[in-house]
């Protein structure tokens, strides 16, 4: 009796439906990041088919005003940033591509990150497992802007799993022909995408 308990619960949680959510901090759809994130949701589509939905999200389509200075009281919530909000809640688990600015993420970034913690309820991220991940050239993967961006997702209720891409002598993640470089794509596999499918598997069952 126990032992069939234990493979309908396998069953049941096998056939959890899992979202995924992938997007770069930043606008510029052709950044190094923007292309991470994209070849990782399709490294993610080819090696867990079991995923059920994989959006890719363009910062850009969420166009927000300058989040005010706090002596201009409580500001009214634009609609996009109520839109984002909601998109959020519904994913299982996040893959954001960070560009750093002088050691920093962006401030189109930070700016929405404003927007979304003004919005009254639960935490934004609510513990859901957030791969934070960056490639720059010169071999420093996006890696200095990451404790402090990692920090303030965890404030915001994140789960976060950083990973810094080692790009070795190279100055792109990417080949000639715009394909991943195989080091990366082995990384990302054994590191960021792995953990993060596993998390959210982990957090879509609770």
């Amino acid at each position: 009796m126990l032992e069939i308990a234990r493979l309908t619960a396998q069953i049941i949680r096998a056939n959890l439906l899992t979202n995924l959510l992938f997007f770069a901090g930043n606008s510029q759809k052709g950044s190094l990041n923007s292309r991470l994130v994209g070849a990782s949701a399709e490294l993610t589509k080819l090696n867990f088919p079991e995923i059920t939905s994989i959006t890719l999200l363009q910062l850009s389509d969420y166009d927000l005003p300058v989040f005010p200075n706090s002596d201009d009281g409580v500001p009214d919530v634009p609609e996009k940033a109520n839109e984002l909000q909601k998109l959020l809640a519904q994913t299982d688990g996040i893959f954001i591509g960070s560009d750093e600015y002088s050691g920093m993420y962006s401030t189109r970034f930070r700016n929405a990150l404003r927007w979304l913690a003004s919005i009254d309820g639960p935490l934004v991220f609510s513990d859901k497992p957030i791969a934070l991940c960056g490639a720059t050239p010169g071999g420093v993967g996006g890696l200095r802007g990451h404790p402090a961006l990692g920090q303030l997702l965890r404030v915001m209720g994140g789960n976060v799993i950083s990973q810094h891409i080692h790009l070795g002598t190279a100055t792109s993640a990417f080949d000639d022909a715009g394909a991943l470089l195989p080091r990366v794509e082995k990384q990302l596999l054994d590191g960021a995408i792995k953990k993060l499918v596993q998390a959210a598997r982990a957090s879509s069952a609770d």
